[in-house]
């Protein structure tokens, strides 16, 4: 399952209505979602609204809500959180939020910055999975399908992930506890269990 099915299947499965997408140079995804209410922001090409999510966020109402709200714009981890935690503020009741590539196969495509002799790039959003992986409010499983799709929703975290002690920031989280801790870090799941998370 792609990123592209998945989000068609929580749209139809849990009756969304509303979806919001953060990206980054082309809004393919949104195109042919058959969901009623749209809003692609893009500060590069394509999008509803051309401008990037920091002003968006900030422009929007507090008391707008999206069923169903898609990350995929730059892959830093620390603009990936900025993201999180401003989707999660707009995220309706029982609504869920799917954040794109967080399963990079190799070191260089997993990290920042983006290497000069790659073209397929995750970035470390993997470090931001770490991150959201240790709250209490939030339940994260992952395909690890299409570079990897995070799906979170609010809840109860009844698996949370621990970062290592010796760490000194989430964000310096190396890549070597990634690549051995792979699996309980995403808490990587089977396509049977998205439509009950």
């Amino acid at each position: 399952m792609d990123h592209h099915q998945l989000l068609q299947k929580l749209v139809t499965t849990r009756n969304y209505s509303s979806y919001l997408e953060i990206a980054r140079g082309g809004d393919d995804r949104a195109r042919d979602l058959q969901c009623s209410y749209k809003v692609v922001i893009d500060s590069i090409a394509g999008g509803t609204l051309r401008l990037d999510s920091t002003t968006y966020f900030a422009q929007l109402q507090a008391d707008v809500r999206f069923d169903l709200i898609f990350i995929d714009g730059y892959h830093h981890c620390l603009e990936v959180n900025r993201e999180l935690e401003a989707a999660f503020k707009h995220l309706a009741v029982g609504g869920t939020i799917v954040l794109h590539d967080c399963n990079p196969p190799t070191e260089v495509i997993g990290s920042y910055p983006q290497h000069p002799n790659t073209i397929a790039w995750c970035g470390d959003v993997w470090r931001t999975v770490a991150l959201w992986r240790t709250r209490s409010d939030v339940t994260l499983v992952t395909l690890p399908q299409d570079w990897g799709c995070a799906i979170l929703q609010k809840g109860v975290n009844r698996n949370p992930y621990t970062l290592p002690v010796a760490l000194v920031e989430w964000y310096q989280l190396p890549w070597t506890t990634f690549e051995q801790e792979r699996s309980t870090l995403l808490n990587l799941c089977g396509e049977d269990e998205v439509v009950r998370v």
